[in-house]
């Protein structure tokens, strides 16, 4: 199989990035990275390309690899950085989904918004990628597999990645390598068939290839053909979401609810996709909201324990919380953002002035939990528990909810409760 494919669509990031944009290259010294890599120093200036390897240190020949991947560079003067990381245990999730979203994290922090992260992925791994969804049970989400381009938010920054090689063949990046007599490291756990993707690669895609002269085609032009359904239901969860109180740890679902749980499903799905990043949803959280969302029972807060977070229902209100809530948290007036610390009231700062103190000076201003003494300063408990349910405040938000100090002694209670005696 000819080569040009490979050459083709490298230069086409020509066209999708112009001269200010840089490319850094996850470069692992396989075969993959290592013609994309090559074919880009061929085509693009040394000074708009970098490539990063990550040591995960989870294999013996993990340093003979880096100085690989160093030598390449160092002969094509590209800038070059080794990125050593540490891989948790991965009893829960695997070595192999683990190790990858390290190797990410240390790909993105190397990142800006005028570099461009290039992976090497290619008609086969999306192929593969595809079939691994699809045998899982995948949604629409898993089914259109890899994009070719995407942005991801990572802290405060936008981020692009792209995966250029993705519609060429794998028997086109051996072409190229071949013609262009080029070395790369072989990884010997690529052979291990009990990892599911060797076991398609190595296994069930060569007993297609009897019935099916190109499979690897077939199910990457599914793939975009399920990823264009994606963009669709993307652009109605947008529309619904309109109607919906949300941020990265609540989501507000009373409003989709008479649509239908298929609409909450898809709105959620784009929720933990655009503002939730530590949400990870299945079918049983799935299966759990929907019994949570029939329940009628006022007293009831349906819980679910998932690694990532806590799941809580709350008056048709999802919360996806960390495991332990800050409660002895101590912040300056002016830089109190309320979801920052998981509360779901906003609050509105002028009126709080108004009402706790009648002058401007907030220096010594500070926003800190509620004592156990000062919430039995405020009278009998149930009236304090009846203002909280009036204003639909959680059961976890009510041991940590936050009063107001001023020069060192507590003035008012976040929210305009009045009755609070340690007001001057």
């Amino acid at each position: 199989m000819s080569f040009s494919k490979v050459e083709s669509a490298v230069s086409a990031l020509a066209d999708l990035y112009p001269s200010e944009y840089s490319f850094l290259v996850a470069f692992s010294g396989g075969l993959d990275s290592t013609v994309l890599l090559d074919a880009l120093s061929k085509r693009f200036p040394a000074e708009r390309l970098r490539a990063v390897y990550v040591h995960h240190g989870l294999q013996s020949e993990a340093d003979d690899w880096e100085a690989f991947t160093r030598a390449f560079c160092s002969a094509r003067h590209i800038s070059y950085q080794s990125v050593s990381v540490a891989v948790p245990d991965a009893a829960r999730q695997g070595v192999e989904s683990v190790a990858r979203q390290v190797r990410y994290e240390a790909l993105y922090a190397q990142l800006d918004d005028k570099t461009v992260l290039l992976t090497a992925h290619h008609q086969r791994d999306q192929a593969e990628t595809f079939l691994l969804g699809a045998l899982r049970g995948a949604g629409v989400a898993g089914l259109a597999a890899m994009p070719f381009e995407k942005t991801v938010s990572h802290g405060r920054k936008t981020l692009s990645h792209c995966r250029p090689l993705l519609q060429v063949p794998y028997q086109a990046l051996k072409a190229y390598a071949e013609y262009y007599q080029l070395s790369w490291v072989e990884d010997p756990s690529n052979q291990d068939v009990t990892l599911k993707r060797n076991f398609i690669r190595h296994a069930l895609l060569p007993k297609i290839h009897q019935a099916w002269p190109n499979p690897e085609q077939s199910l990457s032009q599914s793939a975009e053909r399920v990823s264009e359904s994606l963009r669709l239901l993307d652009d109605l969860a947008e529309m619904d979401l309109q109607n919906c109180t949300a941020n990265h740890y609540q989501l507000a679902l009373g409003p989709l609810v008479s649509l239908g749980m298929s609409r909450v499903k898809n709105a959620l799905r784009y929720w933990a996709k655009t503002q939730a990043s530590q949400v990870t949803l299945n079918a049983k959280v799935y299966d759990w909201l929907e019994t949570s969302l029939q329940n009628t029972n006022p007293q009831a807060h349906p819980k679910l324990k998932q690694a990532q977070c806590d799941f809580y229902v709350y008056r048709q209100t999802l919360y996806a919380l960390p495991e332990t809530l800050p409660v002895d948290y101590r912040v300056a007036w002016s830089a109190f953002e309320p979801a920052q610390w998981y509360f779901s009231e906003p609050f509105d700062k002028r009126l709080e002035i108004d009402q706790a103190w009648p002058k401007p000076e907030f220096s010594d201003w500070v926003v800190r939990a509620m004592t156990d003494l000062e919430a039995e300063a405020l009278g009998p408990k149930t009236q304090l528990k009846k203002w909280f349910q009036t204003r639909g405040v959680p059961s976890w938000d009510r041991n940590r909810w936050p009063v107001l100090e001023i020069d060192g002694k507590a003035v008012a209670i976040l929210g305009g409760y009045t009755n609070f005696s340690g007001r001057d």
